[in-house]
C-alpha cells in the first residue's frame, strides 16, 4: 500500500473519506464494459487503497468477467484467489 500523508489531522476522517471515494468507483468497476474501463476503474482504485482494492476483487470475482481478472491479477502481481 502506497504511503500518503494525511490532508486533515483527523485519521478517521481521512479513513472514511477514502473508503467512501472506493465504494463509489468500486460499483462501476463491476459495471465496466470495456477492458480499457476496468483498467482506468481499477488504477484509481488502485490509488485509493491497494488492499481494498484486492479484498474487493476476492470477494466479487463471480461478478466479473475471467479476462478482467486476469488484467487485475497482472496489475496486482498477485493472484485473485
Amino acid at each position: 500500500m502506497d504511503y500518503t500523508k494525511p490532508q486533515s489531522d483527523n485519521l478517521l476522517n481521512d479513513f472514511f473519506r477514502r473508503q467512501t471515494d472506493f465504494m463509489s468507483l468500486a460499483k462501476d468497476l463491476l459495471a465496466a464494459e470495456t477492458s480499457r474501463d476496468f483498467t482506468i476503474l481499477f488504477d484509481r482504485l488502485k490509488s485509493i487503497d491497494k488492499r481494498s482494492l484486492y479484498l474487493f476483487l476476492c470477494d466479487n470475482k463471480s461478478k466479473i468477467k475471467p479476462k478482467y481478472l486476469e488484467i487485475a491479477s497482472k496489475r496486482l502481481r498477485m493472484p485473485i484467489v
